[in-house]
């Protein structure tokens, strides 16, 4: 389960989260180590009410086996960061990384509840 407050690195990519009032702040970057992660972090500001997409993507994204940059991840984030529908969400951001066509349980609840 993705927390608050925790640092999640795996697969070079390194994410911490920071909630405030109304937003969530995702700290992200891609690095050899940790410590190399930590200091080429950008941020990015996520609306609150899109928290449970936003732990969603990065437990995918820290549990997959691909390679990404920066570049990719702040690609990723950009529908959760406007907001979009959950048919816009799942169709970008979840099926295109998820590694096998059978989705866990939760995802297959979440796409039909959705669709």
């Amino acid at each position: 389960m993705i927390e608050f407050g925790r640092e999640y690195y795996n697969n070079d990519m390194y994410f911490f989260l920071k909630k405030r009032k109304d937003s969530i702040d995702v700290y992200y970057s891609v690095g050899n180590t940790i410590t190399e992660a930590r200091t080429m972090d950008e941020i990015v500001k996520i609306p609150l009410i899109n928290e449970t997409k936003l732990k969603l993507v990065i437990e995918k994204l820290t549990k997959s086996k691909k390679k990404f940059s920066k570049k990719d991840i702040k690609r990723i984030f950009e529908p959760i960061v406007r907001e979009v529908g959950y048919n816009e969400f799942v169709d970008k951001v979840i099926l295109p990384y998820s590694e096998n066509e059978v989705l866990d349980p939760f995802v297959t609840k979440f796409i039909s509840l959705y669709s």
